[in-house]
């Protein structure tokens, strides 16, 4: 049994996988004939198949463990269905909804490695942006790198010094061309974007300003009416991510409410993982990574 690149007769296989022409697809092959096939982009396993008369025997696992081998230390996958999502568990995936990870750890910002690690499978070279919680500037930074010098992104904060701070570092890295931050409020978001077209991405990192006054922070009645007119305006197929936080009485109480609003997606029209990081010290952040789906529906389930 070996693990191959595609050969010019796998052709079936290859539809039945629906990855013909995917660059990248590996073949599983046993006894001279191909059973299986999967393809890892990056950080994201985008399918894994083996043909239904070898199917119960293994295979998938074993195939899905070469395919992540050598590959990032943090991966991500989509599983609709019990069954989907029961294979990547035993394989080491874990989450609570159809969107499942592995291995995705990285120091002290955990929550934030996460949610750089999910959008990077949504922003596309040229797309719009937004960082609605600019902070220091480090969000709005990665997204201009993820959107290219051809595309723009928009970061938002209340705090003039975080305003300063971002557009400060944004032409330090020569991103200035390409991101700018305003001061704004974040509840405000929803006619800000009305006069922008629709962003692929949205970013929101909540609590206060790293470095700056403790008696500044975000809270649920600004922030979630802020993530719903996030979602309102995404493009079909784009992304959503928050990092809430712990601490306090006002980080737990927003943490707690915005999981709610999470749980309260309707799963028709959206794909939502949550991530916690209860190993590490401290009230680390959990990580809140939302897909808007193709298709249009409601925000939120009756």
């Amino acid at each position: 049994m070996q693990v191959r690149q595609v050969l010019p007769g796998d052709g079936p296989l290859l539809r039945a996988a629906g990855l013909s022409g995917c660059p990248g697809t590996l073949v599983l092959e046993k006894e001279g004939v191909a059973i299986g096939a999967a393809l890892r982009e990056g950080e994201w396993i985008k399918a894994v198949y083996i043909a239904p008369e070898w199917r119960g025997r293994g295979y998938g696992t074993f195939l899905l463990r070469r395919v992540c081998a050598g590959g990032p230390r943090g991966l991500w996958a989509r599983a609709e269905g019990a069954a989907a999502q029961a294979f990547l568990k035993k394989c080491g995936f874990a989450g609570s909804g159809p969107v499942l990870c592995r291995g995705v750890r990285a120091g002290a910002d955990n929550a934030v490695a996460c949610a750089h690690t999910f959008l990077r499978e949504f922003i596309r070279p040229g797309g719009f942006a937004v960082d609605a919680t600019a902070g220091n500037g480090h969000d709005t930074e990665f997204l201009c790198r993820a959107v290219g010098p051809q595309g723009r992104v928009l970061a938002l904060d209340i705090q003039q010094r975080a305003v300063d701070a971002t557009n400060a570092r944004l032409q330090s890295v020569g991103f200035a061309h390409i991101g700018h931050a305003v001061r704004a409020d974040h509840a405000r978001l929803s006619d800000i974007l009305e006069k922008e077209r629709r962003p692929c991405a949205v970013m929101f990192n909540l609590g206060y300003l790293p470095g700056g006054s403790h008696a500044l922070f975000t809270t649920p009645h600004s922030s979630l009416p802020a993530m719903d007119a996030a979602l309102a305006a995404l493009v079909r197929g784009g992304a959503l991510t928050v990092c809430a936080y712990s601490g306090g009485l006002q980080g737990t109480a927003e943490r707690d409410a915005v999981l709610s609003w999470a749980r309260a997606l309707c799963p028709q029209a959206y794909r939502v993982a949550v991530r916690l990081f209860e190993h590490e010290a401290g009230c680390p952040p959990v990580a809140v990574c939302i897909e808007k789906k193709c298709a249009s529906r409601p925000p939120h389930s009756s």
